[in-house]
C-alpha cells in the first residue's frame, strides 16, 4: 500500500476504536485489543481483511443489540449487553490475526492464509448472527447434533431460522473475498462452506463441552474459529 493508503486506514481504526468506546460497543481492553488486531490484519491481509474484520464487529454488534430487552426476558443475552471485551476479540477474531502474522512472516504463501483468514471470520459472523439473532426469530429449538428438543439459549441448541441467519452470516464476509481480493468461485466456496461448517462446529461444542462446563463460550468460540481456519487451509491444498 502507498503511505497515503497507511495514514488514511490507520486513522480510520483509530478513529473507529474512540468511536466504539465512546458508544460502549467494546471496553478498553476491548478497544484496545480490538485495534491492535485491526492493524495487524491490515498489514498482513491488506484493507480487505479490514473491512471483513469491520463487517463482521458491526453486524454482530447489531444482532447482539437488537432487541436486548427481549433477550433479557429469555435469559439469552450477553452479561456485558455487547460491551465487547478483550476475550470477545481475540476469541472471535484471534484466528484471523494468526493468519494475518503467517501472511506476513511466510509471503509466499500468502493467498492460502488469506483464506484461512476469511474463513475463521465467516465463522465468527455466522456463529453470531445464528445465535444472537436465531435465539429471536427461531421457533422450534433442537439440541444440536441428536435433534432433541431444545430450550431457548441453552448452549448448543439451534433452530432453523438460526441456521439461516447463519448462512447469511458466512456470506457476507465470504463475498468480499471474490469482490476484492481474488476471483473465482471456489474461493468463495471455501470460505463460505468453511465459515458455515465453523458456525456447526460452535454449535457442537457448545453441547459437548460448554454444556458439561469443560469449555466456557470464549474458548468455544476459540475452538471453532481456528479449526474453520485449519479446515479452510485443507480445502485448499486439497482443491
Amino acid at each position: 500500500m502507498y503511505n497515503l493508503e497507511i495514514y488514511l486506514f490507520s486513522a480510520t481504526i483509530i478513529l473507529a476504536m474512540l468511536i466504539s468506546y465512546r458508544l460502549k460497543k467494546t471496553n478498553f481492553s476491548g478497544t484496545l485489543v480490538g485495534g491492535i488486531s485491526a492493524f495487524l490484519l491490515l498489514a498482513g491481509g491488506g484493507w480487505p481483511a479490514l473491512l471483513a474484520l469491520f463487517v463482521f464487529f458491526v453486524s454482530g454488534t447489531m444482532a447482539t443489540r437488537w432487541k436486548s430487552k427481549l433477550k433479557q426476558q429469555w435469559f439469552t443475552h450477553e452479561k456485558n449487553e455487547g460491551g465487547r471485551s478483550w476475550q470477545h476479540v481475540l476469541c472471535n477474531a484471534g484466528a484471523a490475526v494468526c493468519c494475518a502474522i503467517a501472511a506476513m512472516l511466510i509471503p509466499e504463501h500468502t493467498a492460502l492464509f488469506m483464506v484461512m483468514l476469511f474463513s475463521s471470520l465467516a465463522a465468527a459472523c455466522s456463529d453470531t448472527l445464528s445465535s444472537e439473532l436465531g435465539s429471536i426469530y427461531g421457533k422450534k429449538f433442537f439440541v444440536f447434533p441428536g435433534f432433541g428438543k431444545g430450550i431457548r439459549g441453552q448452549d448448543g441448541v439451534v433452530s432453523l431460522e438460526g441456521f439461516g441467519f447463519g448462512i447469511i452470516g458466512s456470506l457476507m464476509i465470504a463475498l468480499i473475498y471474490p469482490l476484492f481480493v481474488r476471483e473465482g468461485i471456489t474461493w468463495f466456496m471455501i470460505i463460505f462452506v468453511s465459515g458455515f461448517a465453523g458456525n456447526l462446529i460452535d454449535s457442537l461444542a457448545g453441547t459437548w463441552l460448554q454444556q458439561k462446563n469443560y469449555l466456557n463460550n470464549h474458548a468455544v468460540n476459540a475452538l471453532a474459529t481456528f479449526f474453520t481456519a485449519l479446515l479452510a487451509g485443507l480445502f485448499c491444498l486439497v482443491i
